[in-house]
């Protein structure tokens, strides 16, 4: 959910409009600051400290977001030079509210601060990266999104057994399918084994099933030797330590989705023909019903 995140802002600072409206953020927020002047001191220990926490909150969320990646290499620089202010906005905060040397001069220094923060740290990212960015080569195109099944029509599968799906996987696609073992809890061993396996992405999923934790996503060509080798490593295997979602797409297109696995069916593509699927579920032991 949170992918378009960094190219939005990408957009949004690129923008002449977009500079002027985050600048004119800052700079009215420094004006309410001046006005905040006339608070108690106690009051405006109140005023700092949801400050502080207000910055821990977009902290984590600057964070997550280059824990993420960043869609454009000066966006991340960007971002994480916000964040290495917001670390040295908050220490000097922890500093004046533990001393409560909240004065008047104290409290503008204070605001002072944390706009600067704010704002040297976008000039910094924004100059360090520029150089970086017109010595770089340009960034790689964004891979394409696969289609996901239509949620009318199809046909769904009750299954239980991961091992079983795997070796059946050849009754449904060809070695040119990709399949994808998503989880968040996936087993170290077992994800060992599952990147030895993927190959470098040609699409990216367009749904994953979880949106946090962010689940982790091995794609792997449908080949007999892969199906055989995953059939085997899911035997017996906790149902979370090894995958909670299961993808299979061919050429871009989902042909087979199993959300929540094994709680929730297996759906097919209405596309694939009656037989192959009545073939594909004879090998599971399974009965086969119109989505």
């Amino acid at each position: 959910m949170l992918e378009g995140v960094p190219r939005s802002l990408s957009v949004v600072r690129e923008t002449p409009l977009g500079r002027g409206a985050l600048w004119a953020f800052i700079l009215g927020s420094v004006v309410l600051d001046l006005t905040s002047l006339r608070q108690s001191q106690d009051q405006r220990l109140v005023t700092v400290g949801a400050l502080a926490l207000g910055s821990l909150l977009v902290y984590a969320i600057i964070r997550l977001l280059i824990a993420r990646g960043m869609a454009s290499e000066r966006v991340h620089h960007v971002v994480a030079q916000l964040a290495g202010f917001l670390v040295l906005f908050l220490g000097i905060v922890a500093v004046f509210g533990l001393a409560r040397a909240l004065t008047d001069r104290g409290f503008a220094a204070t605001m002072a601060i944390f706009h600067a923060s704010w704002a040297l740290g976008a000039l910094d990212g924004y100059r360090t990266t520029r150089m970086r960015v017109l010595q770089s080569t340009p960034e790689p195109p964004a891979l394409p999104s696969t289609q996901p099944l239509d949620p009318d029509g199809g046909w769904e599968i009750r299954a239980q057994d991961y091992s079983r799906v795997f070796q059946s996987l050849k009754e449904l696609v060809g070695p040119a399918a990709t399949v994808c073992v998503i989880g968040a809890s996936v087993d170290e061993d077992v994800a060992s084994l599952l990147s030895t396996l993927s190959t470098p992405e040609t699409h990216r999923l367009g749904e994953v099933g979880t949106w946090w934790p962010r689940p982790r996503v091995f794609q792997i060509p449908a080949t007999e030797p892969n199906l055989a080798q995953l059939a085997t490593a899911s035997a017996g295997a906790a149902e979370p330590e090894f995958m909670e979602h299961l993808v299979v797409y061919e050429a871009g297109i989902n042909v087979l989705e199993w959300w929540d696995a094994p709680n929730d069916p297996i759906r097919l593509a209405a596309t694939i023909p009656e037989e192959v699927v009545r073939r594909f579920a004879t090998r599971l032991g399974a009965a086969v019903v119109r989505a």
